[in-house]
C-alpha cells in the first residue's frame, strides 16, 4: 500500500505486536522488580511499568525507523517516476552505468562529439553483453540487445 498501515489487517497485526511487547516488558520488569527488591512487594508492579513504558518506548522508535525508511522508498519511486515522465534519465547515465556507477550523475551531451562519444561507449557495453549472451543460445533478449545496437549505429 501507500502507507505503513494501510489495511485493518495490518493495524491489527501491529496492535497485536505492539501489546504482546508491552506485555513481555511488563513481565521482565516485573519479575527483575521482584528479584531486587524482595523486601517490598508493592513495588515489583512499578518495575513492571517500567519496564512497560521501556517497551512502549522502544516500539515507539522502531515504529519510527520504518515509516521514515517507507518513506524515503516512496520518494525514490516518485522521483523515477516523475523523471521517466520528463524522458528519463540523461544518455549519460547510461555511460556513468556501464562504469558501475549506480547514481545518475552527469547531464545530456551538448554536441555531436560528445553524443558520438556515448554512443561508442553504449556499442562497446552492448558488444560486451552480447559476448556473453551468445554464448547462451540465441535467446529474445540478445536479439533485442543486437537491434538497439543496429539501430543506434553498431554493427
Amino acid at each position: 500500500g501507500s502507507s505503513y498501515l494501510s489495511s485493518y489487517r495490518e493495524q491489527l497485526g501491529f496492535g497485536m505486536h505492539v501489546v504482546g511487547v508491552m506485555f513481555t516488558c511488563y513481565l521482565v520488569g516485573h519479575f527483575a522488580a521482584s528479584a531486587l527488591i524482595k523486601d517490598q512487594p508493592a513495588l515489583h508492579p512499578m518495575g513492571g511499568a517500567v519496564g512497560l513504558i521501556f517497551g512502549m518506548m522502544l516500539e515507539t522508535t522502531l515504529f519510527i525507523i520504518r515509516t521514515t525508511q517507507l518513506e524515503e522508498k516512496q520518494a525514490k519511486q516518485r522521483s523515477k517516476k516523475a523523471a521517466r515522465k520528463q524522458g528519463g534519465p540523461p544518455l549519460s547515465a547510461a555511460r556513468d552505468a556501464s562504469k558501475g556507477n549506480s547514481e545518475v550523475t552527469g547531464s545530456v551531451p551538448k554536441d555531436s562529439e560528445e553524443l558520438d562519444a556515448v554512443r561508442q561507449e553504449l556499442i562497446e557495453l552492448a558488444g560486451r553483453r552480447k559476448e556473453g549472451a551468445d554464448s547462451s543460445a540465441t535467446s529474445g533478449g540478445s536479439v533485442m540487445r543486437r537491434r538497439s545496437v543496429r539501430q543506434y549505429g553498431g554493427d
